[in-house]
């Protein structure tokens, strides 16, 4: 019998209209068979019931959902300590006497020391502060990827915090992106070199780029404004240069939805080229930012719509109209053709992985202090490569060409993993935006050869105010064209 604590903020009591105890969400690491009962800081006594949840496929892994985990009614009262409360693993005990007496007495923690030796430590050995470990891999690689989570303000945050870096300040000489248009790479070279460039002639970059409405949160701005600062700041030796990744493109090319289809299709290859010509021909070292699905070593499935499918099988486009694997990702072309010479970390919060307990108690530097993030570790080797790649996704289950169905393991997918803490995603329009009439202008007018989700996307990004008066221009621009005359 083992007893342990789980920290307040990973799960909520909420009493339900029957009385009874609910426990959510909750997702505890245990050995394979074990089981768990609960019990409060309020009364010794434990459910009778084990709770029940969703194990994964090795059995190692329990997830409390909702209603699934249920407490009986005996063990309710009136105030609960969240911080007290204990659940209690066991492996085939029926002793309810015996759990009472050891609740009673010292707890003994789950640790890696009393786990069974299934789960193995993780080899790497342990984790590293990002930085530090980023670091070491430009020893080896010329190439390091970090996935970038969309409308996640934080995430751009934790990479600009890495530029600033001292450890990373010798070791990387380009930083690659994938909100860039490279029509403007004369531009972003001229600025961050401390030239004068305006805000707006800067902004060009991502405002023509393909996926322009993704890019306008005021982080990827200030990513450039960082790297401009900080090469102010060194010897031209360490210098940065900001690479654009976006195959360059005018707009005024865009004349129907598959255009932008076709452009958005090749986006992956794009980046591959520009990367190969820019950074790897010319014996540099570049840190790749890009949205985490450019950069798995397989792509994974996505629904598409029929015209998707003609578009990438113009032979026969009904053959794949419902469930559809993306083109080769940029993470699978540099792996075909650059091998060993990039490495993949894909970013999630540690407070929503659910084996972060079990990651914890796996590593040797965390007995003494309580590990910083962000932090950097392996998924080659252990249990964390193993693990369903749904586990580090936000839940996500993907599928992938290689996997045949079955959801594909983290180790599969990419080199290793990149810990962010308390991550909060906002998916908002920021005021500078919303006050740039001429630009909204021109983000809903580009929409009109897009597809219609695109339309859809925006508007539901817009104030109603904004959106208001945004089709009231719409409609007096239709009401002062000219009308042609008939032949």
């Amino acid at each position: 019998m083992s007893v342990f604590d789980l920290p307040m903020a990973h799960y909520q009591v909420v009493e339900n209209q029957q009385g009874d105890l609910a426990i959510w969400p909750v997702s505890l690491v245990l050995p394979q068979g074990w089981q768990v009962r609960f019990s409060s800081d309020s009364t010794a006594a434990l459910s009778q019931v084990p709770l029940k949840g969703a194990s994964n496929d090795a059995g190692q892994m329990l997830s409390l959902r909702g209603q699934d985990a249920v407490a009986s009614q005996d063990t309710r009262t009136t105030t609960h300590k969240a911080c007290c409360m204990k659940f209690i693993a066991e492996q085939g005990s029926s002793n309810p006497a015996k759990d009472d007496a050891e609740l009673n007495g010292s707890p003994e923690h789950i640790s890696s020391a009393n786990l069974p030796t299934n789960t193995e430590k993780t080899a790497l050995s342990s984790l590293q502060p990002a930085a530090q470990g980023i670091a070491t891999l430009f020893d080896h690689y010329d190439l390091v990827g970090l996935s970038e989570m969309h409308w996640h303000s934080d995430v751009i945050a934790a990479f600009i915090d890495l530029l600033r870096a001292d450890e990373l300040a010798t070791v990387v000489d380009d930083i690659v992106v994938e909100f860039g248009n490279a029509a403007y790479q004369s531009v972003v070279d001229d600025y961050v070199a401390g030239a004068v460039v305006t805000d707006a002639e800067l902004a060009q970059a991502w405002r023509n780029s393909l996926n322009f409405v993704v890019w306008q949160p005021t982080g990827y701005q200030q990513l450039f404004k960082t790297v401009r600062q900080l090469n102010q700041q060194r010897p031209k030796s360490q210098q940065l240069r900001i690479v654009l990744a976006e195959p360059a493109f005018d707009w005024t090319q865009i004349k129907q939805a598959d255009d932008w289809r076709v452009r958005q299709a090749q986006r992956d290859q794009g980046y591959y080229q520009r990367i190969e010509s820019e950074v790897l021909k010319k014996g540099r070292k570049g840190l790749l930012i890009f949205g985490g699905y450019h950069l798995t070593r397989q792509p994974v499935v996505r629904e598409r719509t029929k015209q998707d499918a003609a578009v990438s099988n113009p032979q026969n486009p009904l053959q794949q109209t419902k469930a559809s694997f993306d083109e080769a990702t940029l993470g699978e072309l540099l792996a075909e053709h650059q091998p060993g010479r990039s490495y993949m970390l894909w970013t999630t919060d540690i407070t929503q992985f659910a084996a972060q307990h079990r990651l914890l108690d796996s590593l040797e530097n965390t007995k003494e202090s309580f590990p910083k993030w962000p932090q950097v570790i392996t998924a080659q080797q252990g249990w964390l490569g193993a693990m369903p790649f749904a586990a580090i996704s936000a839940g996500h289950q993907q599928q992938t060409v290689v996997s045949k169905g079955q959801p594909p393991q983290v180790k599969r997918m990419v080199d290793g993993v990149l810990f962010l803490s308390g991550l909060q995603r906002e998916v908002k329009l920021p005021d500078s935006v919303l006050a740039d009439k001429a630009w909204l202008k021109t983000m809903w007018q580009r929409t009109e050869q897009l597809p219609k989700g695109f339309r859809q996307r925006l508007q539901s990004l817009l104030p109603e105010a904004a959106l208001t008066e945004t089709l009231q221009d719409e409609a007096h621009s239709v009401s002062d064209k000219p009308l042609k005359k008939s032949k």
